[in-house]
């Protein structure tokens, strides 16, 4: 009986997971048009401090739920509630809108 609840659980919880797209090369060619210079690792490491900072006050959003806009309006408020540095923000903010806009896969 505690196998089965125990395996309930898990699959409870991973439903609840939200699944982030990794960043492609394609990514980083379409974040250059709005972020020149902006690399595949740059995109990367955002995505991972989203997971990492982030996911300790709340669930992750996926990026296409916001328009650029709404993470920008949204990106500074929780920076400082969660006291992210000025270049933190923006590697995540730069992942967010980029991903944001990602063909689906």
């Amino acid at each position: 009986m505690k196998k089965i609840l125990a395996v309930l659980m898990m699959l409870v919880f991973a439903g609840c997971t939200v699944h982030l797209l990794e960043p492609v090369d394609a990514d980083a060619v379409r974040g250059g048009e709005k972020y020149p210079g902006i690399t595949l690792d740059e995109l990367q490491h955002g995505k991972f401090l989203y997971e990492r900072y982030c996911e300790k006050c709340h669930r992750l959003k996926k990026p296409e739920s916001r328009k650029e806009e709404g993470w920008i309006k949204i990106m500074p408020k929780m920076a400082l509630k969660s006291k992210i540095d000025a270049p933190t923000k923006d590697l995540i903010l730069h992942y967010l809108i980029t991903m944001s806009t990602a063909p689906k896969k």
